[in-house]
């Protein structure tokens, strides 16, 4: 009996030291995933915040420059491309026109939003157009590339000029949206010289703007006479 009771205590205490050790191993493999899950997830976020960040700012440059619709309206200011026209749940925009060759969706497979402004002295809407009323200044914007994030809502609203208190952007204290924005002027600027437009006034003249909004060339139709930069030639 001292014999086989001492064999089966040894099993028992053999049985306890290797449920010991599994129980061991699976603690510190445990706590292993979470130190390497840790630096993992933050360098998946670092990743997907410069990787949004790159693509706006590059959606936002090539729709400036795959802009084609020229003045529309005639008074002197480019309207950038419309959006889209697909309800993607962001107020007062859509998506970005295939056409242009950006990104159409963001790091968390969501669609971006595209919100476009029709600026100058002609502001007006007609039915059907994928644009916001804009601002005859410099300084209204023209275009804006949404990502809503990774909460995968947008939360950042886009809005017409001239009815105040909501114009432009607006971006809600703590929302997880991107936002990129470019200014008319900004957008001139970046656009180089397909931004730069010929229109006609009311006197009859052919009117050359620059990227500012600054009269540069001026030609009058009928009697064949330019001004450029302040000279007069026939």
């Amino acid at each position: 009996m001292g014999i086989f009771g001492s064999k089966t205590g040894e099993k028992g205490n053999i049985a306890t030291v290797l449920f010991g050790a599994v129980a061991m191993v699976g603690i510190v493999s445990a706590a292993t995933m979470q130190m390497i899950s840790g630096p993992i997830k933050t360098a998946s976020q670092v990743n997907n915040k410069n990787m949004v960040e790159s693509q706006l700012q590059i959606g936002a440059r090539l729709i400036v420059l795959n802009t084609t619709t020229g003045d529309e309206d005639l008074d002197g200011t480019i309207e950038p491309m419309e959006h889209d026209g697909v309800n993607i749940g962001l107020t007062g925009g859509g998506g970005i026109p295939s056409a242009t060759g950006a990104s159409l969706t963001d790091p968390w497979n969501n669609p971006y939003g595209y919100c476009v402004w029709d600026n100058g002295t002609d502001v007006t809407i007609d039915v059907g157009e994928n644009r916001l009323a804009g601002d005859n200044t410099g300084t209204a914007l023209a275009i804006a590339l949404i990502s809503s994030g990774p909460n995968r809502v947008f939360e950042t609203n886009c809005y017409a000029y001239g009815v105040p208190p909501n114009e432009g952007v607006v971006k809600p204290a703590g929302s997880d949206d991107y936002v990129f924005k470019y200014t008319y002027a900004e957008a001139a600027q970046s656009g180089g010289g397909l931004w730069s437009v010929g229109t006609v006034n009311p006197a009859d003249d052919v009117v050359v703007k620059d990227s500012s909004g600054t009269e540069t060339i001026k030609v009058d139709k009928e009697l064949g006479i330019g001004t450029f930069m302040g000279i007069v030639t026939p």
